[in-house]
């Protein structure tokens, strides 16, 4: 993941509720930046081409 080992170290010394939440939170996240830099390659790649 992007994140620093700092915010996790944090984030593990949370309460268990909210930790799970944090880590759902950071998980979409990272998810969500993964999918626009795949859609970045792939319009790199369809312009370049064309």
């Amino acid at each position: 993941m992007a994140f620093s080992v700092e915010l996790y170290k944090e984030v593990e010394k949370l309460e268990p509720a909210l930790r799970s939440v944090m880590r759902g939170i950071m998980g979409e996240l990272e998810r969500h930046r993964e999918e626009q830099a795949a859609i970045a390659r792939a319009e790199f790649i369809h312009f370049s081409f064309h």
